[in-house]
Parts: C-alpha cells; sequence; structure tokens
C-alpha cells in the first residue's frame, strides 16, 4: 500500500514552493522554445553564403551603400552591399540568392530576418536553460539561508 508524504515533504514542498513553480515555468519555455526550434523550417537557400570584399564605402548618414566584390560561381562581381561605413578591404560574408547565383543586390550574411543560423538559436536556448537553473539553485540556496531547517539539498 503507497504511503503518503509525511510532514517533511510536505514542509519541504511549502518552503520550496515558489522555486518549484519557478522550475516548471522554465521548463515549460525550454521545452517550448525547443519544439518551435526544431519544427521551423529553415528556408531554402538561407546557408549560401559567399566570401566579399569592400571595394568602396558610403556614408551610413545620406542612405548609400558600400560596394563589394563577391567571390560568385561565375568569379567575381561587383554588387551593392545592403550596408554602408565599412573600410575599404573589409572581408565580409554574403549571402547568395538560392542556388549559388549573385543577387543585384546582396545582404550581410546572417543579418536577414528570420535566416538565423540555428547554432546562434540553440546556443541561446542552452544559455536560458543555464540561466534558469542557475536562478532556481539561487533561489534555494537563499531560502535555505532564511530557513535553518529546510534541507540542504
Amino acid at each position: 500500500m503507497p504511503t503518503s508524504p509525511g510532514p517533511t515533504a510536505a514542509a519541504a514542498w511549502a518552503r520550496h514552493r515558489d522555486v518549484y513553480l519557478l522550475l516548471a515555468v522554465a521548463l515549460g519555455a525550454i521545452a517550448t522554445a525547443a519544439v518551435v526550434l526544431l519544427t521551423t523550417p529553415v528556408p531554402p537557400g538561407a546557408d549560401v553564403v559567399a566570401s566579399a570584399e569592400v571595394t568602396a564605402t558610403a556614408s551610413c548618414t545620406g542612405g548609400g551603400s558600400d560596394t563589394v566584390l563577391v567571390a560568385g560561381p561565375g568569379g567575381p562581381v561587383s554588387r551593392d552591399l545592403d550596408g554602408c561605413g565599412s573600410p575599404v578591404g573589409t572581408r565580409v560574408l554574403v549571402n547568395l540568392a538560392p542556388g549559388g547565383a549573385v543577387p543585384a543586390r546582396v545582404a550581410l550574411a546572417g543579418t536577414r530576418a528570420g535566416e538565423a543560423s540555428p547554432t546562434t538559436a540553440v546556443l541561446a536556448l542552452a544559455v536560458a536553460a543555464l540561466l534558469a537553473g542557475g536562478l532556481a539553485a539561487a533561489a534555494v540556496r537563499a531560502r535555505s539561508r532564511r530557513d535553518p531547517e529546510a534541507p540542504q539539498g
């Protein structure tokens, strides 16, 4: 016959109720973020990048754009960059069109909305999990210091 939790377990639950709630919410948020990250498709061609070198720079105050020499599949081609103010000679990575074609205007790799690297998302998720665990551990430790009868787990 199963036994019910004794007064010690009930007292521990009551003392740490807010910490358990925090952990449950954090784990739920992490699980939700993981499901979203794992089920969101990456657009085709989002990973197609090429090396480019800034050949002409433009002032950012006038709305201009830098010019880059892109190492495309058919050889180097000059294109406008959707950025400004980069020093001449700076090497950058730019996004190519799906299939590897060089578009008329190129964007810096990793800067367009919706095309974040999956590695970045996983790293952010791992940092969030570590922060949630650290917050919970700090809360348990602070409560244990206030209540010397609390379990030291």
